[in-house]
């Protein structure tokens, strides 16, 4: 199977699985949906509630971290989480530069970074 072909049907099978993200009807079912679904915030603890638990944070670009789970790895890393990134491409062709190489180190350098500030 082509990755393409993969990604299509993991979204179709998101839309299917997920029956209430669509709502072909009026405000009433909309409505309906937003008061059956339970939303919790969880705020930020005090101390290091997690110490000595592990946080492995997979992504599979150098900025889908950063794009959609920064505020949730920085909080649980504050609240005692040892962090491991683990990075599953090179992303040669997603990044800055102006060769495949200049891309492939802009984004290592970034991404060591990144594990810095996690201490």
């Amino acid at each position: 199977m082509e990755r393409r072909d993969f990604i299509n049907k993991g979204i179709a099978l998101s839309f299917i699985s997920a029956p209430h993200t669509l709502h072909a009807g009026t405000d009433a079912s909309l409505q309906q949906s937003e008061t059956t679904s339970d939303v919790f915030i969880e705020k930020a603890r005090e101390g290091l509630p997690h110490k000595g638990k592990v946080l492995a944070v997979i992504q599979p670009h150098c900025d889908d971290l950063s794009l959609f789970a920064a505020g949730t790895v920085a909080k649980l890393i504050k609240e005692g989480y040892e962090g491991y990134l683990i990075r599953t491409t090179n992303d040669d062709h997603a990044g800055r530069g102006e060769t495949v190489g200049d891309v492939i180190k802009n984004n290592h350098v970034e991404t060591w970074r990144l594990q810095k500030c996690w201490g």
